[in-house]
């Protein structure tokens, strides 16, 4: 009589001992994912600044531009991959618009972003690809990477234009950069 219960339990337990145990081994694999992403994260030796878009050659810049209106534009550096070339900075000062009001405030961003960088490289007007822009605590200390296309060789000599940072008109530099 005992074992025939023991069977009868079996025959019940079985499964749901079995889905319990898959169930446990996907919660633990998810665990394990997510510990191994970001330990990757943390293992690769690369500083935040590098993790943050394009990867390729990099040109340490360092400079630091200030305009009248007192905001300041610092290119940290300039990465070089096949075909595109990104421009890491951050800026300090800057009054950025809150993106849901832009509109209201100003038709031109119907159409054009908020933050707006030209370069040319060797005397040819690079096209914009794409570009980040975000901040740590103060939304007046931004940080952002500009990604522009170009074709052929690597460019040598660069122009940097910016004309605003997040709808900030007073947020505006031109340089020069040998690279």
């Amino acid at each position: 009589m005992p074992m025939a219960l023991l069977t009868r339990w079996n025959r019940m337990a079985l499964p749901v001992i079995g889905l319990a145990v898959a169930c446990a081994a996907v919660g633990i694999m998810a665990l394990i994912n997510l510990g191994q992403h970001e330990q990757i994260a943390i293992d690769t030796g690369q500083t935040r600044e590098d993790r943050f878009g394009l990867q390729g050659t990099h040109h340490r810049v360092g400079m630091q531009l200030i305009n009248a209106a007192g905001r300041v534009f610092i290119i940290d550096d300039i990465v070089v991959a096949k075909d595109r070339i990104a421009i890491r900075y951050h800026a300090i000062g800057v009054s950025p618009i809150p993106h849901q009001d832009a509109m209201t405030l100003n038709p031109l961003y119907k159409t054009e972003p908020l933050t707006m960088i030209k370069v040319t490289a060797d005397g040819v007007v690079l096209l914009p690809y794409e570009a980040t822009i975000g901040s740590d605590r103060d939304p007046a200390k931004l940080r952002g990477e500009h990604v522009s296309v170009f074709s052929g060789t690597a460019p040598h000599h660069l122009q940097i234009s910016v004309v605003r940072i997040e709808g900030d008109l007073d947020a505006v530099f031109a340089t020069e950069v040998d690279i």
